[in-house]
């Protein structure tokens, strides 16, 4: 893996690190690994305040779904091409599909 790249996936959540589904995990089939890798961990306010535990549990989901995400925005572009390519309501999303991966990159 090259520096500034992310754990491949799939990632997944369990409870790893306390009862709650808060933790998102580098599975359990990983060859020669045991236990399941740690990637994050999401926490909630017990008190309630935000995030909620049904927040947290949200937020652990869409962190776990980025690397899926991120792969389908880089199909969306070797598909459709550039941005530049586009007009009208493409173009709009290519644009926001070419910010997201910039963001991911570290490029923006």
């Amino acid at each position: 893996m090259r520096p500034g790249e992310h754990t491949p996936g799939p990632w997944s959540v369990d409870s790893v690190m306390s009862e709650a589904l808060h933790d998102i995990i580098l599975g359990y089939q990983i060859p020669g690994a045991g236990n399941p890798i740690l990637i994050a961990s999401v926490y909630n306010d017990e008190a309630g305040k935000y995030p909620t535990n049904k927040q947290a549990n949200a937020n652990c989901r869409l962190i776990a779904a980025a690397p899926d995400l991120l792969a389908a925005c880089k199909s969306m572009l070797r598909t459709c091409g550039s941005s530049a390519d586009w007009q009208g309501e493409t173009h709009e999303s290519l644009l926001l599909i070419e910010a997201a991966i910039a963001k991911v990159e570290g490029t923006s």
